[in-house]
C-alpha cells in the first residue's frame, strides 16, 4: 500500500491510499482532497498512519556485509566438501547468478 496524490478537475489535489494487487492498482482508502498545500501534507501523513497501522509496506532489514558474510561462509562450506570443483555439483550450474554479487565467474 501507499499514498497517492491524484489532480482533480477542479485544481484540487485527492489523497488516497492504493495497493497493487495482481498487477492492478485497487483504491484501499479516500483520506480527503484540498487546494492547500499544508492540508495535503497533513492528508499524505494521515495515510502514512493509517498504512501503518493496517500493516502496509514494511521495510526489509537488509544488511550486505552480514550477507556477504553469509554467501562466503556458504561458498567455503561447499569447497570444503570439493563440490566447488566437482562438475556434476557445481552450484553455479543449478543457481545461475545467485552467487555472482562480486565479481563474475565465466565458465
Amino acid at each position: 500500500m501507499f499514498v497517492c496524490l491524484k489532480k482533480n478537475k477542479s485544481g484540487s489535489t485527492s489523497v488516497q491510499i492504493v495497493d497493487k494487487s495482481s498487477g492492478k492498482y485497487v483504491l484501499f482508502q479516500s483520506i480527503g482532497s484540498s487546494s492547500d498545500p499544508a492540508e495535503i501534507d497533513f492528508l499524505v501523513a494521515e495515510g502514512k498512519k493509517i498504512i501503518a497501522s493496517h500493516g502496509g509496506q514494511a521495510m526489509l532489514p537488509f544488511d550486505r556485509d552480514k550477507e556477504l558474510e553469509f554467501v562466503d561462509t556458504f561458498l567455503w562450506c561447499l569447497d570444503s566438501m570439493n563440490l566447488l570443483t566437482h562438475p556434476i555439483f557445481h552450484p553455479l550450474l543449478f543457481l545461475p547468478g545467485l552467487f555472482l554479487l562480486e565479481p563474475r565467474i565465466h565458465f
